[in-house]
This record gives structure tokens, sequence and C-alpha cells, in this order.
């Protein structure tokens, strides 16, 4: 996946520094959804709305790594017309409650119906699922016809090697002679496990790459040092170099911990069972509690971030944001059960998200692309960036729509006009 990450990182660099050293005129690229401020036009740089980059951009790497498919996201940003696009992004969002009560109203088994947001999700997956369907026909006969010419002693592809995109590892298990045929997906299954990975490993990536930029706008002595760190390597260094810089490392691992984009989660028990508790709690009786009871249906709210922040493991600083703590002993002082970096942002056990390592090489990538191009400061004008939960952390300008108009607007410095 790394060469996907790359080019995709690459080209939305090349489309900023375009915009950020002024070659292109003011209003291309549609940079941020409200025009700057006087005082924001800085230079050397410009206001960019750097999510709405950052965004087109997953939406790319998702449809090349997950069906080797070019969605061209990233070409809207430079004024390109593509339905299919809109199509996803409003799969995205209408597939998100609005509202509190939405959220708590789908807890509810008995409440569960057709809302107006799952109708846009399934309008707007027409046209998502035709492209879905049409990509698996041509990729069966793609992995057939390379697992045939192995079969033969031919290579394939332009080295010999074959797909590596998800689509075609998932053909070529689910096409292996060994497997028997009731064992095997059915073509709605792999479409139904594609739309899960589109839907749930885009934005999800993308938010914690923005909360990651925010970062380093707030605290440019932490960028500096990254970005002197990533300079030490070439312009494309392998994923294996690359999870070897230390600090990079501990600023994604800070970021995912201070920032979690899916802030808490929802499991329901399937059988009766005892949950003993780690540390005994005392109850309203005065009585010492050590296990609590769960009946099959029963809900248990985990709330992730608020375990990122426990004192206990992270210490006095937990609630700031530090990536040293990751390079100095004795933290986390407790361990927890995450299936990465002690956090419980990607959550635990067989039910963890297994997307995981996608998503931690994504943000790595992205972030190494572009703190080695560019400067990234928080605007003179100083708005308030607020986050807005809603399933998702994404970030938002207080007193901008906040509600429904999702933003980071950063002031963009091309490194050698800085």
């Amino acid at each position: 996946m790394g060469p996907t990450f790359f080019d995709k990182a690459e080209e939305l660099r090349d489309i900023w520094l375009k915009y950020a050293t002024r070659t292109e005129p003011a209003g291309w690229a549609e940079a941020a959804p409200f025009p700057p401020k006087p005082e924001d036009e800085a230079q050397g740089g410009r206001k960019i709305d750097v999510m709405k980059g950052v965004m087109a951009m997953a939406i790319d790497i998702i449809g090349q790594a997950g069906f080797g498919y070019q969605l061209r996201a990233l070409s809207t940003l430079q004024g390109e017309d593509n339905k299919l696009v809109d199509a996803f992004r409003n799969m995205i969002q209408g597939g998100m409650p609005n509202t509190r009560l939405q959220m708590f109203l789908e807890m509810i088994p008995w409440f569960r119906g057709r809302t107006k947001a799952e109708r846009t999700v399934e309008e707007c997956a027409k046209l998502a699922e035709s492209v879905l369907a049409e990509r698996l026909r041509q990729s069966k006969a793609e992995v057939a016809a390379q697992m045939a010419a192995e079969k033969e002693g031919i290579a394939t592809g332009p080295s010999g090697t074959e797909a590596k995109d998800l689509l075609s590892l998932m053909l070529r298990s689910n096409m292996n002679p060994d497997i028997k045929v009731n064992q095997r997906l059915t073509d709605y299954d792999i479409q139904s496990q594609l739309r899960t990975f589109m839907l749930a490993g885009n934005e999800t990536s993308a938010s914690s790459t923005c909360w990651a930029l925010l970062r380093m706008a707030k605290a440019p002595e932490i960028q500096s040092r990254l970005r002197a760190e990533c300079m030490t390597l070439g312009e494309r260094p392998s994923i294996d170099a690359l999870d070897a810089l230390p600090f990079l490392d501990a600023v994604v691992r800070e970021v995912l911990r201070t920032d979690a984009v899916v802030q808490a989660s929802i499991r329901t028990a399937q059988r009766d069972t005892v949950i003993k508790l780690a540390t005994p709690v005392r109850g309203r009786d005065g009585n010492m509690i050590t296990e609590v009871l769960m009946r099959r249906g029963d809900s248990a709210f985990i709330p992730m971030q608020v375990m990122n922040w426990d004192p206990e493991v992270w210490g006095p600083d937990s609630l700031e944001f530090n990536p040293d703590r990751f390079l100095r002993p004795g933290i986390p002082a407790k361990t927890v059960p995450g299936v990465y970096g002690n956090i419980m942002t990607f959550i635990t056990g067989r039910h963890g998200c297994i997307g995981w390592r996608f998503a931690v090489t994504e943000v790595k990538v992205v972030l190494f692309t572009l703190i080695r191009a560019f400067s990234f400061e928080e605007l003179p004008s100083k708005p308030e960036v607020v986050g807005q939960l809603k399933v998702i952390l994404r970030p938002a300008v207080k007193g901008e729509d906040e509600e429904t108009t999702y933003q980071l607007p950063l002031l963009v410095r091309a490194l050698d006009t800085a």
C-alpha cells in the first residue's frame, strides 16, 4: 500500500504548492469555505482548508487501495466535476447521525428505522454500488487470468506480481481451489466488505491527519523537530524506514491518544457473562464491587477517549499534547489492552479495528510528505477550531456554521518561500 499512500500524498502536496505559492488564481481549488480575512493573507503563504484536501486524498487512497479504482477526488480540488466522488462524500456524511438525539435513538433496537440519513445513504449508494459491481466483475476476470497464468508458470503484471488492492487479495483468497464452495464469499459478501472498508477507512484516517496538522500548527517547535527528523530520509522511504523514525512514531501515537476521532464505542453481550473489574469500585451502598453481571442483549459503553486521557496511565500531564511521553521511561504506567500504542483508539480484542495498521501507515506517510514541503501555522485572525463529534470527531470553526461545515483553515507556507 506504500506506493499508493505516497502517490496521493504527493499529488495533494503539488496541488497545495500551486495554491500556496500563488501560481494559480485566488479562487482556484476553493481553498476554504469562508474567504480569508485581510490579516490572514501572509507573504509566502495562504489560508487553506486542509481538511478538504486531506479528505479528498483519503477518498482516492481508499479507491486505489480498496479496489484498484481511480476515484479522482483530488481532481475536484481543481474544479473537476465528479458525480461518483460526490455520491461517496454524501454516503459518508449521510451515514453520520447529525444530533446527539439521533445517536441515542440508534442505541434503542426497537426504535431503529429508516431515518433520513439512512435514505440519503441508500440513494447515494446506488451509483457507488454500480461502480463496485463493475469493478468486482473486472477484478474477478483479472484475478482468474492471473491465477491461470501462474498455474502455467507464466509471470503476470509488470514484474510478475499480482495486484495488491484489497479486492484483488480477497478474490485471490476466495478463488483458491482449496476453499470449499460453501465456504466462499458471495459477490454480495465481497461488496459488503468493500463498502465497510470504504466508509470506515476513509474519514477516520483523514480526520486524524487533520488533528495532527492542527497540533503541529499549535506547537511550532514540535513541528520543526518532526520536520528535521523527516528530512533525514529521502523522498520516498520504505515503510520500515518510516516506522523507524522515533519522533514521527511518537507524534502519531500522541495524536491518536489525545484526539481519537472515534471517542467511544458500544458492545452488546451475545450471552450472559460476568466481567471482572481490574480495580474494584465502591457502590452507593458502600460495598466494593469487583465484577459486573451482563445479561445477553445488554450494552456496554466503552469510553475510549476517557481511557486515553487517564492520568493513572499517562501521568499528570495526560491532557496535554506531548509526544515525548512515548520516549520517556515508565510511561505508560499501566498496560492498556489496545491493539496499538497502549491506547484504546482502535479498541481491542477480536472486534478491534482490523484496519489500524493501514490507518497508522497512511497518517505517517501523509505527515512525512507534507511536513517536508510546508510549514503549518494558525491563522493570524485566530479562529477558534472546535471538535464536532458526530460519530467521528471532525474540526470546525466556531461561528462559521460549525454544526454543518467541517473545516480546518490553516496558514500554509511552501518552505522555499517561508
